[in-house]
């Protein structure tokens, strides 16, 4: 028959519950994660389980924001991690991510290369 979607249903048993929770929370703030990386949205999330314990995913600065009740969110300034290939797994990234990724990536080079010639425009002569 091959493999089937599961039906979206409240898990009764109080363990598979909790296994349930973990496992989708963990991929969830991978997601998030990925999101954040490719496209540099600020994310921020809250889950709480089924116990009642908080977990967080995001910025706290943005956190804070958002609890303190302001809507104009400051810009996020991109941290040379987001910008590192080193921390997104290229292996099991799906076209889209990686078309997105490169965009980006040709983005900064452009910012670079942009930012690059005005300081050579300020730069003085040499012997001045």
């Amino acid at each position: 028959m091959g493999k089937r979607k599961p039906e979206m249903e409240k898990i009764e048993n109080r363990q598979a519950l909790q296994v349930t929770f973990s496992k989708r929370k963990k991929g969830l703030f991978k997601k998030a994660d990925q999101l954040s990386i490719l496209t540099g949205a600020s994310v921020l999330i809250v889950a709480f389980s089924p116990a009642g314990r908080p977990f967080v995913f995001g910025d706290e600065g943005l956190m804070q924001h958002y609890l303190e009740g302001e809507t104009n969110f400051p810009k996020v300034v991109e941290d040379e991690e987001h910008l590192s290939l080193d921390n997104i797994d290229l292996e099991h990234c799906s076209v889209d991510e990686l078309e997105l990724l490169v965009a980006n990536l040709e983005e900064e080079e452009a910012n670079i290369l942009e930012l690059a010639d005005k300081l050579n425009a300020t730069k003085p002569a040499s012997g001045q």
